[in-house]
C-alpha cells in the first residue's frame, strides 16, 4: 500500500462529510436506502437538528419528511435512518484505515520511513472524525453500539453484531479519544489550531467538538460539565487570539462562496459547483430556503430555488 493509497483512504473519510457517492451528484450512491441528494451527511444533520424544532419547517413530504415537523418519526422514517446510517459508514471507513495503518501493517508491506513517520497524524484525524461522528450519534440516538478497529467485521449473519453502547459510554468514549489526540503525550496528536491543511482538523476542531459533548452533558449524561465548556473553548480563543484581527470584520463574509480565505472557520467542509457536486451541503441551504416569490437571481440561484426550509414562523408566498 502506497503513500498516495493511504492518504487517499484517509481523505476519503474526511470527504464522506461532504460526498454523497462515487459519481458526481447522482451515480454510485454510499447509501442505498434513500435517494442519494437526501444522503449527504451536513443535509441529513441539519434537517435532524433543525426541522424537529420551532426554529424551521419544510413543506416537502419527500421520505416522510413532515414527520420531523410534527416530532412523529419512528426508527422507519428515512432521513433518520439514513442518518444513522451515514453516522455508521463513517465509523466503519474510519475503523478500516485504523486497522491498515498499524505498525504491524506497516512494517508488513514495507511502507518508507518518511510515509511512516506521518502516519500518526492521520491516524489523529481519523480518530477526530470517529468521535464527531459518535458524538452526533450520542445527540440525536443516545445509544447505539460502539464499533471500533478492535471490533471483528461482521460476516453478514448477525452473530457479531455489536452490542449497543450506554449514552454514558459513548460519552465516555468521544471524551477520551478527542483529549488523546489534543493532548501532548504519544504520536497520535492532531496539529495545533490553525496549522492544518485547508478541511483538515486541528486541535481546535476538536475542542470544539469537546466543548459542544460538555455543553450539552446535563442532557447526556445528568452532570453539569459547563466549567469544561468554558475551559476548552477558552483554548480555542487563545489559539486563534482574541483580537480583531484573528477574525472576519463582517460575520457574513463567513459565508460567501470564497470563505476558504476566511478567517475563523474552525472545520470546514469543502463544498464548489465543479469537483464536489451534490444536492447537500450549502447547495441544499441556499437552493432549499429560496421560495417562489422570492428573487433567486439575487441568490446566485439563476435556476430557481426550491421552496423547501423556511423559518417556522415565517409565511413564505
Amino acid at each position: 500500500m502506497t503513500h498516495n493509497k493511504l492518504l487517499s483512504i484517509l481523505l476519503a473519510s474526511f470527504l464522506l462529510i461532504g460526498f454523497t457517492g462515487q459519481s458526481g451528484e447522482a451515480g454510485n450512491p454510499d447509501l442505498v436506502q434513500i435517494d442519494e441528494g437526501f444522503s449527504q451527511y451536513v443535509r441529513l444533520w441539519w434537517q435532524m437538528q433543525e426541522l424537529p424544532t420551532d426554529e424551521a419547517v419544510i413543506a416537502w413530504n419527500d421520505a416522510n419528511i413532515q414527520n420531523l415537523n410534527t416530532q412523529t418519526w419512528s426508527s422507519g422514517n428515512g432521513f433518520a435512518s439514513a442518518m444513522y446510517s451515514r453516522i455508521f459508514f463513517q465509523v466503519a471507513q474510519v475503523n478500516e484505515f485504523l486497522r491498515q495503518t498499524t505498525e504491524q501493517k506497516l512494517a508488513e508491506r514495507d511502507i518508507a520511513t518518511t510515509i511512516r513517520q506521518k502516519v500518526p497524524r492521520w491516524r489523529a484525524e481519523a480518530r477526530f472524525l470517529r468521535a464527531l461522528s459518535y458524538w452526533h450519534a450520542v445527540d440525536l440516538f443516545g445509544g447505539v453500539p460502539l464499533v471500533t478497529e478492535e471490533d471483528p467485521i461482521g460476516d453478514g449473519t448477525g452473530e457479531t453484531a455489536p452490542e449497543m453502547s450506554t449514552r454514558q459510554e459513548l460519552f465516555d468514549f468521544v471524551e477520551s479519544e478527542l483529549q488523546a489526540i489534543t493532548g501532548s503525550d504519544g504520536d497520535e496528536v492532531l496539529p495545533p489550531a490553525g496549522m492544518a491543511e485547508y478541511a483538515r482538523a486541528d486541535k481546535a476542531a476538536a475542542w470544539m467538538v469537546l466543548a459542544k459533548l460538555y455543553l450539552n452533558a446535563e442532557v447526556y449524561v445528568g452532570e453539569s460539565r459547563y466549567d469544561d465548556a468554558v475551559t476548552v473553548t477558552n483554548e480555542i480563543i487563545s489559539a486563534y487570539g482574541a483580537s480583531a484581527s484573528a477574525l472576519e470584520s463582517d460575520y457574513h463574509d463567513l459565508f460567501l462562496a470564497d470563505n476558504h480565505t476566511a478567517k475563523g472557520v474552525i472545520f470546514a467542509v469543502p463544498s464548489d459547483g465543479e469537483r464536489s457536486k451534490n444536492f447537500g451541503n450549502t447547495t441544499y441551504l441556499v437552493n432549499a430556503s429560496i421560495g417562489e416569490a422570492m428573487v433567486a437571481d439575487s441568490f446566485g440561484v439563476p435556476a430557481g430555488g426550491w421552496a423547501g426550509p423556511t423559518p417556522a414562523r415565517c409565511t413564505r408566498t
